[in-house]
């Protein structure tokens, strides 16, 4: 690992003690940000020169996206296609052409789900990923992006 950078707005699921392990490694390196913020994304990109992304779910908890499912979908869709947005244009060789599908070789973009994306299973059985999408709440549908 050359280096890990970590963006995190800490709402109330984030906990830096979880990573006491790893804070003083310096190839560890901690962004307090909005996936949302277009300007900081792009400047972490400029920055750090990714050639790897994993984008884990960013809201949680079904519960709470049923109480303000606006949160949930400004940072889990808008969120994304930030990241999104800001990979391909960085990865692009041919940037100043915007129809052009030509990416940088061995970049790689993760995007870490939940099941939840295929419904539910009733009381036994797995999802495969070829299943279809259903999701059945805020939460879950804004992961299916």
């Amino acid at each position: 690992m050359e280096k890990l950078v970590h963006l995190d707005l800490l709402t109330y699921a984030g906990n830096l003690e979880n990573l006491v392990d790893i804070q003083e490694d310096n190839r560890y390196h901690f962004v307090h940000g909005d996936i949302r913020d277009r300007e900081l994304v792009n400047r972490l990109f400029d920055e750090y020169h990714f050639d790897t992304v994993v984008h884990f779910a960013v809201e949680s908890h079904v519960d709470r996206s049923i109480v303000d499912p606006e949160i949930f979908l400004t940072t889990n869709v808008i969120g994304t296609q930030v990241l999104l947005d800001a990979a391909k244009s960085h990865w692009k060789i041919h940037p100043e052409d915007k129809y052009s599908r030509e990416y940088k070789p061995d970049v790689r973009y993760l995007q870490v789900s939940t099941d939840e994306v295929y419904g539910a299973l009733g009381k036994t059985g797995m999802f495969q990923e070829t299943a279809p999408l259903s999701p059945n709440s805020p939460y879950s549908a804004a992961q299916t992006w």
